[in-house]
């Protein structure tokens, strides 16, 4: 989350070089217009944020800063094609808004399975497409008219929520036709390119019908299992037997890598024809079960394991710990004999 963070706000400050640097001169009126895109820019970005953080903690009961990350995005996002023609109170409006787009539709690409892993979709073309939308809403003619100077004095639009001469419900229509010309160009030239790839075969596809989220949860779950081991011993577990720290301590986490080997080969799912994952784990665990018996032979190694086990048990929570996975070596051993 730390390079996360940072990214963002490097992502921040650069966006006010992008809209301000917009209006391409600073003389004038168009320095009023620099300094509104500012705070406009900020507004919304700051609102967004603190809007996506609370809809977090209500929903998933907890605070992340990815969703601060992510609110402070959809929040710039939301407010670039209307930040030189809004006011501040809209634009606060906006970045709440902007939050709840991103919210909303992050969950429901969730819901329907679609893997979009950074949220561009949610961030980039929803929030995007309300900002557009917004403009359409809360472009007040006066700002307009100070973003636009070439414009002629009847012809310059505002919003709906507006009142210039009727030009207001143009200045939405134009938007909308904007947003359905923008959407059906893209959608044409990427399935011209995405199509011919897919028949042809050059479209990667993975054959693992697992999904990586639950991959993922396995794998923190043994993260988790060795930080608490090493929380135990008050230093990080040696990665093999003899090294940092005695052969009693590296066999023990053999024994660990051993039984969570077993378990992940036997969580997976592998199509047919697509074992070779699951015989290579169980291959490396039985590899590794012949090394643990044949380093446990020696008498100092049986001396320090019973002297370690015993400090071990002494601890109520090394005891849960310990009965935990004592039932998963077991079932992990009956797997293997299977």
């Amino acid at each position: 989350n730390y390079s996360t963070s940072l990214g963002t706000m490097l992502l921040w400050l650069s966006w006010y070089g992008f809209v301000c640097g917009s209006t391409h001169g600073i003389s004038g009126k168009l320095g009023d217009v620099i300094a509104r895109i500012a705070v406009n820019t900020t507004l919304s970005a700051s609102v967004s944020a603190l809007t996506t953080v609370v809809i977090g903690l209500y929903y998933e009961k907890r605070l992340d800063a990815s969703n601060a990350n992510n609110g402070i995005l959809a929040g710039l996002v939301g407010i670039t094609a209307g930040c030189a023609t809004i006011t501040f109170w809209s634009s606060l409006f906006v970045g709440i808004v902007s939050a709840f787009v991103y919210f909303s539709f992050s969950k429901a690409l969730i819901k329907l399975k679609l893997d979009d892993v950074v949220d561009a979709v949610p961030i980039h073309f929803f929030c995007g497409s309300w900002g557009v939308l917004a403009t359409g809403l809360f472009s007040k003619r006066e700002y307009v008219q100070e973003a636009f100077p070439h414009l002629d004095q009847g012809e310059v639009p505002c919003g709906v929520f507006y009142t210039c001469n009727g030009l207001g419900s143009k200045l939405l229509a134009a938007n909308l036709i904007y947003m359905v010309a923008l959407v059906a160009w893209v959608s044409f030239f990427s399935c011209l390119i995405i199509i011919p790839m897919w028949f042809f075969g050059l479209i990667r596809e993975d054959k693992i019908t697992s999904t990586d989220l639950e991959y993922a949860e396995e794998a923190a779950g043994i993260v988790d299992e060795m930080m608490l081991e090493s929380e135990d011993e008050d230093e990080m577990p040696p990665l093999s037997s003899g090294v940092q720290g005695g052969e009693d301590e590296g066999i023990e986490l053999d024994v660990i890598y051993q039984n969570e080997a077993v378990n992940l080969s036997n969580s997976f799912d592998f199509e047919a024809g697509s074992d070779t994952g699951s015989d290579a784990l169980r291959t490396e665990s039985t590899t590794t079960s012949n090394r643990i018996k044949s380093g446990s032979t020696s008498p100092d190694n049986k001396e320090r394991m019973a002297s370690n086990n015993q400090r071990q048990s002494t601890s109520p929570d090394n005891k849960e710990r310990a009965a935990i996975k004592g039932t998963t070596a077991a079932s992990s051993d009956s797997d293997v004999e299977e």
